[in-house]
């Protein structure tokens, strides 16, 4: 007779952006993160405030001067990846980023141990492996299903342990 313990880890995917996005480099993964034609810069900044310098006038201004108006929807992908270098360049924070990051690895580590599964509708392998980043170990996943080649090979590169309900693969004829 096993006994298991369980426990509802209180999280958002809003609340792992420290951990999605705690370096510089790792600003283009916005990018994949939202849809371009939902957001707006100030929409961006908004979510993504947690790793940024507050906006202030003078920022204000270097977007207006780069070609950016903070109420207006991105056009094309293009545009979208040209306001992420902008937003890099001058308004991501370092120091913030790090400090949200400790933030977010400790509340995981007082919460996740190796022993524990975590568990969610979907699965890409994004929040997954951030998360093991961020604890310095992997714990298992347990999903619904788990599909795409992208989340197969996130898998396999970052030797995630996953449990799925459904196995559904996607394939692409070519």
């Amino acid at each position: 007779n096993v006994k298991v313990k369980s426990n509802y880890l209180y999280t958002s995917r809003k609340a792992f952006i420290p951990i999605e996005i705690r370096k510089k480099e790792m600003i283009n993964k916005i990018f994949n993160s939202c849809s371009f034609q939902k957001n707006t810069p100030e929409s961006i900044i908004k979510r993504y405030s947690k790793v940024l310098e507050p906006l202030t006038p003078d920022m204000i201004k270097v977007y207006r001067e780069n070609g950016f108006f903070m109420n207006k929807s991105f056009e094309s992908k293009d545009e979208f990846a040209i306001f992420l270098n902008v937003l890099g360049k001058y308004q991501f924070s370092d120091e913030k980023a790090q400090m949200e990051f400790s933030l977010c690895q400790k509340y995981l580590r007082n919460n996740v141990t190796q022993n524990d599964a975590i568990f969610d509708l979907g699965y890409s392998g994004k929040l997954h492996k951030d998360i093991t980043d961020a604890l310095g170990y992997n714990v298992d996943g347990v999903y619904i299903s788990k599909g795409g080649y992208d989340a197969i090979k996130r898998i396999d590169d970052n030797h995630l342990n996953i449990i799925s309900y459904y196995h559904i693969y996607f394939y692409i004829n070519l």
